[in-house]
């Protein structure tokens, strides 16, 4: 009889722990305990894992298998994106959706964070692929842990209800588990001021953020995507998400394909902690497939620089920021010698935003009329006398080193500031000021 192809593969998950602590060990250069610490366990089981390795005829002038290469994946990713944490799972040839070999990566790692027991507080998010983590898991113990759920979970389709993700969890471990009993997202920004006021729901918000592990997963934005088929958003909100450019959802905030995490209204009444909040914790994301890979880099754009894993340069852009917030006098060329060396390292790619479309017909010559300036308007600078006609007529104004300063009015400006620069440069610099055309 042909098996079937639902059939998930038996792996034994301390073999596969043992090659990557070998690799680790003989090909990474790793100490036990620095190997310990990757994996997620004790010490003395690295130890076994290592001479289970040796034992079993792993360790030659390499270590084999597919295992080796996605461990070789990980440091490569780790080091290029600045992680301190970084699993690749083997392809198992499921196509778009590998949710197999995430659950069964997912699952190992979930376990070996339980048995090691340093986090006490974990928290959690949900979606289709932490629903398959946790149906992987194995009944493990862990009646020390609090499981805390990261954001609302009350979806109009019980069968995609988050509340089962967690649950499961404290079925999986006997542990206690705290929910999220509002919705995903409230109705308006005053709507989720006044649930975050009920009783119970800010204290589940006060253990989230005593949490010392974040377990989530990374969202696609598209019609077909979770939080449409659990009923979160409407698919007209999608239609909104893409024209300001969001690409990726993590715990009911989106994120920019180059990493800037969007100020919407969506996010504002996601019932979840604040991205600055995030910013605090540890945070393990989980997520794969091809259709996820712009949700992924965009994500992991936001984890950090890994030129700061540096110490000397790290400390030496601490003693700049340091010498620029207290020195009386700062020597601004110093301060300023570690930042440029960093800023050499970083490719910067702005976004160009879309072309402007005209409202209407463009003015024509006769119809523009030159500008009118009143010196003893609100907006006027009594220091700079009838000088202000002569800023409106010069708005680029060159200074001694070459640089040049925009002459604007007020609008926007810090108050003040404009006119300071204005009247040094007015007054050092008369004779030297430039008319450009708009």
């Amino acid at each position: 009889m042909a098996a079937s192809s639902d059939r998930l593969p038996i792996i034994d998950d301390d073999a596969s722990l043992a090659t990557r602590a070998a690799w680790l060990y003989f090909a990474a250069g790793l100490t036990q305990s620095e190997v310990a610490e990757r994996l997620n366990i004790q010490s003395t089981k690295a130890h076994r894992l290592i001479a289970r390795a040796s034992r079993e005829g792993m360790i030659r002038v390499f270590v084999e298998g597919p295992v080796a290469e996605c461990v070789a994946l990980e440091n490569t990713l780790a080091q290029r994106l600045g992680l301190s944490f970084c699993r690749v799972a083997p392809d198992l040839g499921e196509g778009d959706l590998p949710l197999k070999a995430l659950a069964l990566e997912g699952a190992s790692f979930f376990r070996q964070i339980l048995e090691r027991g340093d986090d006490k507080v974990i928290g959690v998010g949900h979606g289709r692929t932490l629903a398959a983590v946790i149906e992987q898991l194995p009944r493990t113990p862990a009646r020390e842990v609090q499981f805390v759920s990261l954001l609302g979970g009350l979806t109009r389709k019980f069968a995609a209800n988050p509340f089962d993700v967690i649950h499961r969890l404290s079925e999986r471990t006997g542990a206690e588990a705290y929910l999220l009993p509002v919705p995903v997202f409230a109705n308006s920004v005053a709507d989720r001021a006044v649930l975050m006021k009920q009783y119970g729901i800010a204290d589940v918000f006060a253990l989230a953020r005593q949490a010392s592990l974040l377990f989530v997963g990374i969202g696609q934005i598209s019609r077909d995507g979770f939080l449409v088929s659990s009923g979160m958003i409407k698919p007209e909100e999608v239609v909104e998400l893409k024209r300001v450019g969001a690409c990726a959802d993590l715990l009911g905030h989106f994120f920019h394909e180059d990493g800037r995490v969007l100020d919407i209204d969506l996010s504002a009444r996601a019932m979840s902690m604040s991205p600055a909040d995030l910013k605090q914790h540890r945070i393990v994301a989980i997520a794969g497939g091809l259709p996820k890979l712009t949700a992924l880099r965009a994500v992991l754009r936001r984890a950090g620089l890994p030129e700061l894993k540096d110490a000397a340069r790290l400390q030496a852009l601490r003693q700049a920021l340091v010498a620029a917030r207290d020195d009386a006098e700062p020597d601004w060329e110093a301060i300023g010698t570690p930042i440029a060396a960093l800023l050499d390292t970083i490719s910067l790619a702005h976004p160009r935003p879309a072309p402007a479309t005209l409202s209407g017909p463009a003015p024509g010559a006769a119809e523009i009329r030159p500008g009118e300036y009143d010196p003893g308007g609100d907006d006027a600078d009594p220091d700079l006398g009838d000088a202000g006609h002569r800023e409106r007529e010069c708005p680029a104004i060159r200074a001694a080193d070459g640089a040049e300063l925009i002459a604007s009015d007020d609008h926007g400006r810090i108050p003040g500031q404009g006119r300071r620069i204005g009247r040094v440069v007015a007054q050092d610099r008369r004779d030297e000021c430039a008319y450009r055309p708009p």
